[in-house]
């Protein structure tokens, strides 16, 4: 019985005991207060969630359709096309059954979130209750309780919502583990059915996002650390009764190796996601990506959730950086000299699953939601250690300066998200009586009225390339689209290599030059013929390699001459001129683009104005189509037609082309 009450002892912080010998802080008189109206708070917050939420809820899809992509996976899984093995494959999986009653119902689909949403609120709120200090606990579930931040996800598609859920309840369970394990390691064991129900919760994360896995790598850790050998077997077992059927299954049935991020591995590590020619991060790369994004997610991100900056604004802080990884070590270290067993598991995992995070995901993505879901967790680490050094004589102010924060942060975050309650209501109410369309911006607007006509009037059979195919689908009442997320490219080194291996008497020009001086149409379309390849810049800056037959070698020379037009024929010299890293050039093969399109059977694309910055109309947009078309266009002037436009020209009209494939 001794040992069971040191154990106790050990794992109960110590910021909730009173010390006699010192005159309470402020801490221990809102502890009190808090814990004297636990329920009440409790109810006060989860009522909070759920009436802004409530308010929040909004029918769209977001312009990112990594959303819509998990309701299409859903349905390509039950129709027995495709596994899901790309975003995560547990979220579409789940959403199988209601997708398979309910079909592609956004509002069904949604409200299953706003409960997962509701449920993280009350399984957090139970996890921490009485392991720690009661200040901290309210701090950190009313905060969660009105961002609008984390809000948003009450009604959306994105798995967050589950990821919310699942990683509060394996740390519930988790932490009944810890309450059953002795200190002495290996001596008793919790009941098996807590393995069994945390190895599952465990490996229900790694296969929701793939970073989930870093709560197996933290409990590894976390066992090791402490000396449980027999704990971490137990642990890494239950863990893999359920890992390997599930991994097995993916193998047999659908020919998917081992675990199932091969494809987003080969993302992860690229330079640029969108442009696999420029090859992958060396060391130095992989690092500079933790620094950058560490100050986007915690200098940017991680104060919007606090309320202490606005939603649009993009400002970034090395100090704030700084400070966050400062008082994260803090937490952490007091941790381990407190002994202090959940604490040393959250900070372990934020540790793992946050790094993991940093390094994986592209700086150019800045999305807050990769970074979200640890939010909570993140800040009762930050606070517990700043609770447990506030007791050291000079830092009595501690306790202050964090309730000063908070109110300021409660208020400023609750105004903010009555704020967007606000305008969201219009919305809500015109979604309310119909008006799908209520929200959205013009070049949406008329992006999916293209993709409803194509569904209506083009063939069943023929297949329609777009940017966002299950956007499409969704607003389209469930036609497929095929998706072109990017072009075909090649290593620009290699391209030129080509060229120099066969000794090929090639001529290189400037498009744009060729407009400014009038090169005669006439002229260009012959030359476009023998297009072999075209080199682009981001600026943009355009260069083309031409291959004509010998006999019209001369004759084009020459006519290029007259018009003043500067050619380039010697390849090294070309290589030099474009091999600057600030210019970013990739290489094209525009009958390699049309073997694409070809190979897929597309008959038929859909180009829209889509807005890089969907708040801002300033011409800046996805231009992938756009290039797509450009660069088989500048060889295949004839290949597309244009069958219909939805929105008029300079109101972002969305376009529907019809392809007619060369002999």
């Amino acid at each position: 019985m001794a040992r069971k009450k040191t154990k106790k002892n050990k794992n109960t912080p110590a910021s909730q005991v009173k010390n006699k010998k010192n005159t309470p802080d402020l801490f221990f008189l809102t502890d009190r207060f808090f814990e004297k109206h636990e329920k009440k708070i409790f109810w006060i917050g989860l009522g909070l969630t759920l009436f802004l939420g409530a308010l929040l809820f909004d029918l769209r899809i977001s312009d990112s359709s990594d959303d819509s992509d998990y309701i299409l996976a859903a349905l390509d899984f039950i129709r027995g096309k495709s596994f899901p093995a790309w975003h995560g494959s547990f979220y579409p999986l789940f959403l199988c059954l209601p997708v398979l009653i309910f079909g592609a119902n956004l509002f069904v689909l949604k409200f299953i979130s706003f409960l997962l949403m509701a449920g993280h609120f009350v399984v957090l709120f139970q996890t921490f209750k009485s392991r720690v200090r009661p200040t901290i606990l309210v701090i950190v579930t009313l905060l969660t309780a009105i961002s609008s931040y984390i809000l948003y996800f009450s009604s959306s598609t994105f798995s967050e919502a589950l990821y919310f859920f699942l990683q509060a309840l394996a740390v519930f369970y988790f932490f009944k583990i810890i309450d059953n394990l002795n200190p002495e390691p290996d001596e008793r064991f919790p009941d098996k059915k807590l393995w069994i129900v945390f190895g599952l919760l465990a490996f229900l994360l790694s296969i929701t996002r793939n970073v989930g896995l870093g709560i197996v790598i933290a409990f590894i850790l976390y066992f090791l650390l402490n000396r449980q050998y027999k704990a971490t077997l137990y642990g890494i077992g239950s863990f893999l009764i359920f890992q390997i059927p599930y991994s097995l299954y993916q193998k047999i049935f659908w020919k998917i190796p081992g675990f199932s991020f091969g494809g987003q591995l080969g993302v992860m590590i690229q330079k640029d996601a969108y442009n696999p020619a420029l090859g992958n991060e060396d060391v130095a790369g992989f690092v500079i990506r933790f620094l950058k994004n560490s100050e986007l997610y915690f200098s940017k991100h991680l104060p919007k959730f606090l309320g202490l900056r606005a939603f649009d604004s993009d400002q970034t802080s090395f100090i704030l950086t700084v400070v966050i990884f400062i008082l994260f070590l803090t937490g952490l270290i007091v941790a381990f000299r407190r002994k202090n067993r959940y604490m040393q598991f959250i900070a372990l995992y934020l540790a793992v699953a946050i790094s993991i995070t940093f390094l994986t995901q592209q700086v150019r993505w800045d999305q807050g939601r990769l970074i979200l879901v640890y939010i909570p967790l993140l800040i009762i680490l930050i606070l517990y250690g700043l609770s447990e050094i506030s007791k050291h004589r000079y830092l009595k102010i501690i306790p202050v300066f964090v309730l000063g924060i908070f109110i300021i942060s409660f208020f400023s975050t609750f105004y903010r998200t009555a704020d967007k309650a606000r305008q969201n209501w219009p919305v809500l109410k015109a979604q309310a009586t119909g008006h799908k369309y209520a929200g959205f911006t013009p070049d949406w607007v008329h992006y999916f009225q293209a993709s409803e006509w194509a569904a209506k009037n083009l063939p069943a059979d023929a297949v329609i390339g777009c940017r966002k195919a299950s956007m499409s689908f969704i607003y389209s009442n469930g036609r497929d689209f095929f998706g072109i997320n990017k072009i075909p490219v090649v290593e620009k080194d290699s391209m030129i290599s080509s060229f120099e291996r066969r000794n090929a008497d090639v001529i290189i020009l400037e498009n744009f030059e060729l407009g400014d001086k009038k090169f005669p149409a006439e002229y260009l379309d012959r030359m476009r013929v023998f297009s072999k390849a075209l080199f682009i810049s981001e600026v943009p800056q355009i260069f083309t390699i031409v291959e004509p037959a010998p006999a019209l070698r001369t004759k084009m020379l020459n006519s290029l001459t007259i018009y003043n037009i500067n050619i380039h024929t010697d390849l090294a010299r070309f290589r030099t001129m474009i091999d600057d890293p600030e210019m970013n050039f990739y290489a094209v093969d525009p009958d390699q683009l049309v073997k694409k399109l070809k190979d897929s059977n597309v008959r038929y694309l859909i180009m829209g104005n889509l807005r890089f910055n969907s708040n801002v109309n300033d011409g800046r947009i996805i231009s992938t189509i756009q290039k797509y078309v450009y660069c088989v266009s500048w060889k295949y002037p004839n290949m597309f037609r244009r069958i219909y436009q939805a929105g008029g020209d300079g109101e972002e009209p969305a376009e529907v082309l019809e392809i007619t494939y060369p002999n």
